[in-house]
Parts: C-alpha cells; structure tokens; sequence
C-alpha cells in the first residue's frame, strides 16, 4: 500500500511542480525535467522528485560566477532572449553579443532575482504536499498495525 500511496504523492506533486515552474519558465526545459521515481530498496521505500541541474535557482536566483570554468551561459541566456522576445529586433550577431553581455554581467553580479533575495515559486506547494504525504504514510501505517493487533487478538 506504501508504494500506491508514493506513486499517487509523486504524480502529485510532479504536476504541481511544473504547474508552478510553468509561470516563470521561458524556454519550458525546467517544468519538462520534473519528474518521480518510486524506489524500493529492501524493506525501504521512497519518492525522489528530480527537475534539470540549477532547479533552485528559480527561487534563489543566479548569484555571480564562483570559477572561470565556461559554463555556455551565454548559450542558455541566448534561448531564454528568443523565448521572451528580447532583442528580437537586433540583427542575430547583435542579439548574440547582447546574450554575451547579459551572462557576463550575471556572471560577475548575479541576477536580478538573486539580488532581491529570492522568491517564492515552488517551495510553499511542495511543502504541503510533502506534509499530505506524512499524513498519509502515518494513517496507513497505523491502519496496518491496527489490523495486525486485531488479527493476533482474534488468533489468541
């Protein structure tokens, strides 16, 4: 019954999860990688909820660069301008420069979202729904040991 109840919680939250991504999403790629695994390792189980690398940073933002590694931010700022229409005026090598501008300046300042401090996009939804799931786990447990008393009672 466990693994029903983490399978009905992971499909839960999954569409919650991209219900809440969707609206700050440009380019779909975060809300598209979220998905769930039920794991069954002996006796334990559990639900893992995985999304694409950076999957915070929606709510944390980007803060600056911490190594010298090239990342192709450059390349993800680029898909995100076309996605929103940025530039879309510019010739492609001016929208290209600006997108190599843009990743520069959040490389070395962070984004406007990791300057405020962050924001709320998801975090609240799956904190509910994580506590729907305790309660549901803790309600069938209990009804499993309340069977197993009385079938033990009635044996005796």
């Amino acid at each position: 019954m466990l693994v029903e109840i983490l399978d009905t919680y992971g499909k839960i939250a999954v569409e919650s999860l991209k219900q809440d991504v969707e609206k700050v999403s440009a380019t779909h790629k975060t809300s598209a990688s979220i998905h769930y695994e039920v794991k069954k390792e002996g006796t334990a189980q559990s639900l893992l909820i995985y999304g694409r690398k950076f999957f915070k940073a929606l709510e944390t933002g980007r803060g600056p660069r911490k190594n010298n590694e090239y990342q192709q931010y450059d390349v993800s700022m680029y898909e995100y301008m076309q996605a929103r229409g940025i530039g879309a005026d510019l010739p492609e090598k001016k929208r290209k420069q600006l997108a190599r501008f843009l990743a520069w300046k959040i490389n070395k300042e962070g984004d406007k979202t990791f300057k405020t401090g962050g924001r709320q996009v998801y975090s609240d939804n799956l904190n509910r729904i994580v506590q729907e799931l305790i309660a549901a786990v803790k309600k069938d447990t209990i009804g499993m040991y309340i069977a197993e008393i009385r079938s033990a009672a009635k044996a005796v």
